[in-house]
C-alpha cells in the first residue's frame, strides 16, 4: 500500500497590495471635501525580505530600527504586519550607507 503525498507547500504570493488612503478637508462650514490620496503599495515582511535579500525573520528584527523605521510599517491587529514598498530603496540605500561607514 503507497503512503499518502502531502500537498505542496503553498507559495507566497508576489502581489503587492495597494492602498489608497482619503483626505478629508475641512471647509469650515461643518462641511468636508473627501479627495483620494496617492496610492501606497504594501508588501508582507516576506515579500520584503525577498526583495531586499534577507531572511523573513531578520526582516522582524529590522522592524522599528533605523535601518526600517516606523513610518515604512503598519501593524493590523496583532499579527498582520504591512511594510510600504518603498522601505525597499530606503533599506538597500540605508544598510548600503552603513557598509561604506557613512553612518
Amino acid at each position: 500500500m503507497k503512503p499518502p503525498t502531502r500537498p505542496a507547500p503553498a507559495q507566497a504570493a508576489t502581489q503587492l497590495t495597494l492602498w489608497t488612503p482619503t483626505l478629508a478637508i475641512p471647509q469650515g462650514d461643518g462641511t468636508f471635501v473627501v479627495k483620494p490620496g496617492k496610492p501606497v503599495e504594501w508588501m508582507t515582511p516576506a515579500q520584503f525580505a525577498g526583495a531586499v535579500g534577507l531572511h523573513r525573520n531578520t526582516v522582524y528584527t529590522y522592524l522599528g530600527s533605523p535601518a526600517l523605521p516606523e513610518r515604512f510599517i503598519d501593524y493590523i491587529g496583532l499579527r498582520k504586519i504591512r511594510i510600504q514598498a518603498a522601505a525597499v530603496e530606503y533599506f538597500k540605500e540605508h544598510s548600503r550607507n552603513r557598509r561604506m561607514g557613512v553612518i
